[in-house]
């Protein structure tokens, strides 16, 4: 199974580790770092991680957070895939709707890696469900880790 791991679900990662599903986002990276399941972001992610990082952060260590939150992702293996060429990123935005112009860019980027499912906290990936699925990190582990590897 390949997954899209949206920005939510990286920021939670990276920054929110009283959660109280943070053991589901853990979960999730053991089976990517275990190479249970493929993974990927794109480069739209680390943009917004970074800008989380500029709302939160205080000022003087913004690159600093940065560079260790980007670290913290290569070190897992993570496909970090481009940003989408104009001609296909139209084409793309041609079989969905979605009210959040910005997640339009993430149901693209998963369409065209032909990932299986986005995982999320977003609840607008819902209006995608015919081209893409997406769920929350509890909601991929109710389908349990071996219906997940195969699906």
């Amino acid at each position: 199974m390949k997954v899209y791991l949206d920005s939510s679900f990286l920021i939670a990662f990276l920054f929110e580790y009283e959660r109280e599903d943070y053991d589901s986002i853990e979960r999730i990276f053991s089976l990517i770092d275990r190479h249970k399941i493929e993974a990927c972001i794109s480069l739209y992610n680390l943009s917004e991680i970074r800008q989380y990082v500029e709302q939160n952060g205080p000022a003087e260590t913004i690159n600093e957070i940065f560079r260790l939150a980007i670290f913290e992702i290569v070190c897992h293996p993570i496909a970090i895939i481009g940003y989408l060429k104009r001609n296909e990123r139209e084409r793309l935005y041609r079989q969905f709707k979605i009210s959040d112009r910005s997640d339009a860019l993430h149901v693209a980027n998963a369409m065209k890696e032909k990932c299986d499912k986005i995982i999320s906290f977003d609840t607008h990936f819902k209006e995608v469900e015919g081209v893409i699925d997406s769920c929350t990190p509890d909601e991929f582990l109710d389908i349990g880790e071996e219906g997940a590897m195969r699906a």
